[in-house]
Parts: structure tokens; sequence; C-alpha cells
């Protein structure tokens, strides 16, 4: 059973009730960015800069980095140690992503 349809511009992303992303425990602090910057990055296991979100998410740029600011500060991204404007998905993150994190208590 789907639970929802979302639609980016790499396409459709369709939502299970049993997957990960329904099981997730949002935080108050995030805003419309977080989860598509965290799936983004843990998709593409690279560390890229926000210009590549910005052009490959639909939230607009000011939302990117406010995300990436927050995300930054708890943890959930960290800054490529050469590339110090690319950010990559910690562990901290991909556990929220799978479910496994309350975002609410960071």
């Amino acid at each position: 059973m789907v639970l929802e349809v979302r639609q980016t511009k790499l396409g459709k992303c369709h939502v299970e009730l049993d997957s990960p992303m329904a099981r997730r425990k949002r935080g108050r602090w995030m805003n419309t960015a977080t989860d598509p910057v965290l799936e983004f990055l843990d998709h593409h296991e690279i560390a890229v800069p926000i210009g590549v979100l910005d052009n490959e998410l639909d939230p607009g740029y000011r939302t990117i980095k406010r995300a990436l600011e927050e995300l930054e500060s708890r943890g959930y991204v960290e800054r490529d140690d050469e590339y110090s404007s690319f950010f990559s998905i910690t562990d901290r993150g991909q556990a929220y992503l799978h479910g496994e994190r309350d975002a609410d208590k960071d």
C-alpha cells in the first residue's frame, strides 16, 4: 500500500507504509529541504556543494542552505575535509533516514 507519492526533479518517489521513510521521526527543527537533502546525499554517496543540491531538488536555495546549517550543527551532514563547501551524509544522518534515530531529540 502506498502512503505518499512525491514528485521531485529526479522523478516520482513512492513511500510505502512499511518503508523506513514512513517510520522516520522528524524533528521540529527540520524544514522542507531536510529529507530531500539527506536522501540525495545518501543515494549518491558523494560529497556535493549546495549548488548541486539547488539544481537537483525542489526546495529553494535559501531553504536548502538553512537545512544544511541545521543538519551540520546536529551532526547529520559534514563538510568534506578537502573541499569545505562540499557536504556528505554522516552515520547519524543515515540512521535518521532508516528510521533508527529520533531527530526531535537532537
